[in-house]
């Protein structure tokens, strides 16, 4: 049973490094280059900076920009400056996480003396997450689902590799789909290694400290994932208190100690960059808006994130990819607020289960008791995180990426407790294939609405590679 677990894992995994390696291909960008003097890529000009040993990036802002009264007003700069970085006293600053430079850019740069493009990084990165994802979904089955059918196993893993949204990560794989894909990475191993520690495993203090060293980069990547640590409390505390009530120091100090670590560096770092160890330079961005403008208080689009975020439905005709994610304008008066492609997360049939979690999750008996902690605090915990994209940043595609796998893994959960509850009241064979026809509609759903990227980049890149396969799939034409 294992082995045929494994092999439809390495089966599923393939399937989806052939699909990203594709996206990735139809980009274009070039993977290495020695000479970055014309380029905006955020990360490699911040390779630059860290090999040079300085945090702000080795580019001078234009005479224009530093005479503004209000750079971070859009419409004042009619000129050519670096978009999507920070600009603070005179100089500009990457405000996107450094982790992707650390544990993999500088180090092909003072190993090779090449700068490696965040393109490539991004498709090495989501190799990284598909993998990880994989790793956490096994783990969950085995320690809290063990007797669960091969086609419920199949079809849960399905739709989490093909049903989260992760294509549109490589279909424009620029800076700030490397940040979260590798975010995404880092939170996946993170959970992963903290439920293989509450399984048998004899190397408890060493996942412990993988666990945390992965929630580590994982922040390090993207700030505000650091609420997310906050869901793994049921699955480590049982692994640090004794059963005596007393505290494993060595085991404690093992998982908080690369938190502590890295939490000095970024403090450090943003003392350095920003003048506070707390400060990010999100607000200091030059980009569509002036961000200094959203503050969390904002309650009055909160009704309209809302719908973008969970209910605005996807458009449907039968023209390729049949699924389209389209531009629809927020019905609010905020001028900063994004006006891009989106699509609720109710698109997608699995996700459904999600508005009876409250039910499920009170049915879990008391020897899940960690796994019913650890599924609602993944729910509440993503629905902070939505909160605070719809108040500090807009609605945008991506953005739903800081939590669509987080309520995969949830629904995944709560869709096998259910499949156990009706397993016991005999109706074991038809619930599971319903789930089956569940998993593999959002697989196709989502692979379909995303595979184009924001803008359907993939169709602006490859025309003729687009059509080609356009006309291949739409065999009426």
């Amino acid at each position: 049973k294992k082995y045929l677990a494994g092999t439809s894992l390495c089966i599923i995994y393939f399937a989806a490094a052939i699909i990203c390696a594709k996206l990735h291909v139809n980009y274009g960008q070039l993977p290495f280059n020695r000479n970055i003097s014309m380029s905006s890529d955020i990360y490699q000009l911040l390779t630059q900076a860290f090999s040079n040993g300085q945090a702000s990036l080795m580019v001078s802002p234009p005479e224009k920009l530093l005479n503004l009264t209000n750079p971070y007003d859009p419409s004042l700069r009619d000129f050519d400056y670096l978009f999507d970085s920070s600009f603070y006293n005179g100089k500009y600053y990457c405000y996107f996480g450094i982790t992707p430079v650390i544990t993999l850019m500088l180090p092909i740069k003072l190993l090779t003396g090449v700068y490696i493009s965040s393109s490539f990084a991004c498709f090495l990165y989501i190799l990284l997450m598909l993998f990880a994802g994989l790793f956490l979904y096994y783990n969950i089955v085995m320690k809290w689902f063990p007797d669960t059918g091969f086609m419920p196993f199949l079809a849960g893993a399905i739709a989490l590799v093909f049903g989260s949204g992760f294509f549109w990560l490589i279909a424009r794989p620029m800076f700030y789909e490397l940040a979260e894909t590798c975010a995404i990475t880092y939170l996946f191993l993170g959970f992963a290694f903290a439920v293989l520690c509450s399984r048998e495993n004899a190397y408890k203090s060493l996942t412990l400290f993988a666990s945390g060293l992965s929630f580590a980069l994982m922040v390090a990547s993207r700030p505000t994932f650091v609420f997310y640590i906050a869901a793994s409390i049921p699955l480590i505390l049982p692994q640090i208190i004794k059963k005596a009530g007393k505290l494993d120091l060595k085991r404690m100090v093992c998982f908080l100690t690369p938190l502590a670590v890295f939490a000095i560096i970024l403090m450090v770092y943003n003392y350095v960059r920003f003048g506070s160890p707390f400060d990010f330079g999100q607000k200091y961005q030059l980009t569509v808006s002036d961000i200094r403008l959203n503050k969390p208080t904002n309650l009055a689009i909160l009704p309209t994130g809302i719908y973008h975020y969970f209910f605005a439905p996807l458009d449907i005709d039968m023209t390729f990819p049949f699924f389209h994610v389209v531009q629809r304008t927020p019905d609010v008066s905020s001028g900063y607020y994004f006006n891009f492609p989106c699509a609720g997360l109710f698109n997608y049939p699995i996700m459904l289960i999600l508005f009876a979690s409250v039910y499920i999750i009170k049915r879990m008996g008391k020897e899940r008791r960690c796994l019913k902690h650890f599924t609602a605090l993944l729910i509440i915990i993503a629905l902070i995180i939505t909160y605070l994209d719809i108040t500090l940043a807009g609605v945008l595609e991506r953005y739903m990426l800081d939590i669509t796998p987080v309520f995969m893994i949830a629904s995944l959960i709560l869709w096998f407790e259910t499949l156990t509850y009706f397993e016991r009241k005999g109706a074991k064979r038809p619930t599971q294939r319903l789930f089956f026809v569940i998993c593999v509609a959002t697989a196709v759903i989502s692979t379909l609405a995303t595979c184009l990227g924001e803008n359907d980049v993939q169709a602006a890149l490859n025309p003729v590679h687009f059509q080609r396969l356009s006309s291949l799939i739409e065999f009426w034409r």
